[in-house]
């Protein structure tokens, strides 16, 4: 069953937003070393997932990542369902597949392939 494995929040001031977490839950949140200006959010040892953070909009929430076998299989389902896909598959190099996917409601979620040769 494809579980939750990642989420990522938007922030006007990601460095702000950084301390923030940081200073109430503990979080470990440092400037992602690649291309995008992103954070990556370490929230502890044991159960629980991890996630990021993008320079956006305040209120634009935060997006959940769902663990799939198969972003081609599960985007056919999702529109079959009557959701949507926003950004269709791209690759993650060295990660996977993901595709921006929203749900009849308008929520946003990702899905994501995890595949190590992907880009």
């Amino acid at each position: 069953m494809p579980r939750v494995n990642y989420f990522e929040m938007q922030a006007l001031d990601p460095e702000r937003a950084a301390e923030f977490y940081t200073r109430v839950f503990g979080w470990d949140i440092k400037k992602w070393d690649g291309p995008a200006d992103y954070w990556l959010i370490n929230t502890g040892e044991g159960e629980g997932i991890d996630g990021g953070m993008a320079k956006g909009q305040t209120g634009a929430g935060t997006i959940l990542s769902i663990d799939v076998d198969s972003v081609d299989d599960y985007t056919k389902k999702i529109t079959g369902a009557g959701g949507n896909v926003i950004k269709p598959k791209q690759a993650l190099p060295g990660s996977g597949w993901l595709a921006l996917c929203e749900d009849t409601e308008g929520n946003t979620f990702y899905i994501m392939e995890n595949d190590p040769d992907a880009g």
